[in-house]
């Protein structure tokens, strides 16, 4: 075993451990089997009022209705069943409202904020940039290669100039500043450096800090309040037991349809391809058959496989 720390940062008193644990010769080399992989179908984006047809069609209401009406083994195969029941249900429906996704193209414009990056660095990066579309242009061409490598290298010695500059410049404001109304707001905008590691060759005094933090607390140490608070959680804790926990009663619609209106829309969704705005703009049909299916989660203590 091995302890390596960063050391504190300026005006600060925290410090980063990292433990390296030296594995048994003994131990089993045998690797784990992947879990099961699948095909990530194509998503559909769904807005309000755009699947009221469908959603409202003959087709889909007697798919919901014999969802409802049907009656699933209380385990994890008829958990299964059930969520590919709804699945396909969802994808029926996106498919006859022809919402098909289109891929965008994601924007590979980086821009720099930081206050250090100033016109020089603008201009250094203008003139790289321009080298570079002219060396994929000519790639034979050995002279702009060597211009090419050479911008490049100055350009991040300047990057690294500018940066380490109002790094320094910045910290002798905050130390200028301590005793004024601007320090946190000074100490919050400074960018975090990493720091040298530096190994600790006797971890003794960690080993009995954590001890020392974590050991259970003799009876006649207590405080009154420590024990009026130790009895009420013992109290607590054989109210609930049996699974009588208030939290494992059955969800409402009320519920489910709160939290629904709650998701984040552009979310990427999981190898089902239902993505958060199909939840949200579903109708109420489709709410309580994914409040069975929720239920139905809740009762039997399993997680469909495709949600793991």
């Amino acid at each position: 075993r091995a302890f390596t720390f960063r050391q504190q940062t300026p005006l600060s008193d925290h410090n980063q451990i990292t433990v390296f644990l030296k594995r048994r010769s003994q131990a089993s080399n045998t690797r784990t089997q992947p879990s099961k992989l699948y095909n990530l179908n194509q998503t559909y984006r769904w807005a309000p009022n755009s699947t009221e047809e469908a959603i409202s069609s003959t087709e889909i209401t007697d798919i919901i209705n014999t969802f409802l009406s049907s009656q699933y083994q209380p385990d994890l195969t008829g958990l299964n069943l059930a969520i590919n029941d709804i699945n396909q249900t969802y994808q029926i429906a996106a498919t006859m409202a022809n919402l098909k996704k289109t891929k965008k193209k994601t924007n590979q414009n980086h821009t720099h904020t930081q206050t250090w990056f100033d016109n020089e660095c603008k201009s250094i990066r203008t003139n790289l940039r321009h080298l570079s579309n002219q060396k994929h242009h000519q790639p034979q061409d050995t002279e702009l290669r060597q211009q090419y490598c050479e911008t490049l290298k100055h350009y991040k010695h300047t990057l690294k100039n500018k940066k380490q500059k109002h790094t320094n410049k910045t910290l002798t404001d905050i130390e200028k500043s301590v005793d004024q109304n601007q320090f946190w707001e000074m100490w919050n905008n400074l960018n975090s450096t990493k720091q040298q590691e530096l190994a600790i060759q006797n971890g003794t005094i960690w080993k009995k800090y954590f001890e020392n933090l974590y050991k259970d607390i003799q009876q006649n140490d207590l405080t009154h309040k420590q024990t009026e608070t130790r009895e009420k959680l013992k109290l607590l804790e054989q109210s609930i037991k049996n699974n009588q926990n208030p939290i494992d009663s059955p969800i409402t619609l009320q519920e489910l349809s709160k939290k629904l209106q709650a998701l984040p829309p552009r979310k990427a969704c999981s190898p089902d391809s239902i993505s958060t705005e199909m939840l949200k703009h579903s109708s109420t049909q489709l709410q309580e058959a994914e409040l069975k299916l929720f239920n139905m989660v809740l009762s039997t203590g399993y997680f469909p496989d495709i949600w793991n």
